[in-house]
């Protein structure tokens, strides 16, 4: 996270004053433990859910959660400098770094919340089919109105997610998380693209041998 990035970023439990060029410092009077007291309070809640959001995104994925790991390694590189500051006996550029750390690991968090229900609802509408097919392959699916209903409740959850994204990592990794389990739930009743296209063939051939049985027959009349 950039220090030029607005106080915003930094989430809504550090109390942060503007520099004239914009960038975000704590009030003055920080000591050593006021910076440690904020790398105990993102390192808990914070820093947790942005780990399992990583594991899980992974292991659904079946790939490297690269935005994760990014986030992650600045995360490190800014805990580098606050031993750095706070051994130069420097607690205010010390908790500056912490603050970048936060917002790291906050983009951590809720960008790896994002990342499965986007992935999820691209999935849905790729094996999405007409309705038509599952109606003559006798197949049950979401009805149109029904399917597009439910994919405007997963667009508005990971647009509130989006929205935020920058004020409150909580109420974005909620937004999203409601977004992965509405997406999850349609992805597993819209019947497998495949499987209805295999229907289909064995309907067409069936309609073929009966006319052809049809016309062979008709044939001897």
């Amino acid at each position: 996270m950039s220090r030029d990035d607005d106080v915003a970023r930094t989430g809504d439990d550090v109390e942060l004053t503007h520099s004239s060029s914009g960038r975000a410092e704590p009030d003055t009077g920080v000591d050593q433990e006021d910076v440690i007291e904020l790398c105990a309070t993102v390192l808990t809640d914070p820093y947790v859910k942005a780990r399992d959001l990583h594991i899980n995104n992974e292991a659904a994925l079946g790939e490297r959660d690269w935005v994760g790991l990014t986030n992650f390694r600045d995360a490190l590189d800014h805990v580098r400098k606050i031993h750095v500051y706070l051994d130069d006996d420097e607690p205010e550029k010390a908790f500056s770094e912490v603050v970048e750390m936060q917002g790291h690991i906050y983009r951590a968090a809720y960008d790896g919340a994002q990342t499965i229900p986007e992935a999820k609802i691209e999935s849905v509408e790729a094996n999405k089919l007409p309705n038509v097919l599952y109606t003559i392959t006798l197949t049950s699916a979401p009805s149109d109105r029904e399917y597009k209903r439910r994919k405007n409740q997963i667009r508005e959850a990971i647009s509130r997610g989006r929205r935020n994204k920058p004020e409150n990592w909580k109420e974005s990794v909620k937004a999203f998380e409601e977004a992965k389990q509405l997406s999850t739930t349609l992805d597993e009743e819209i019947p497998d693209k495949k499987d209805v296209y295999f229907r289909v063939v064995i309907l067409l051939m069936g309609v073929i041998g009966a006319f052809s049985g049809l016309y062979t027959l008709a044939s001897f009349l």
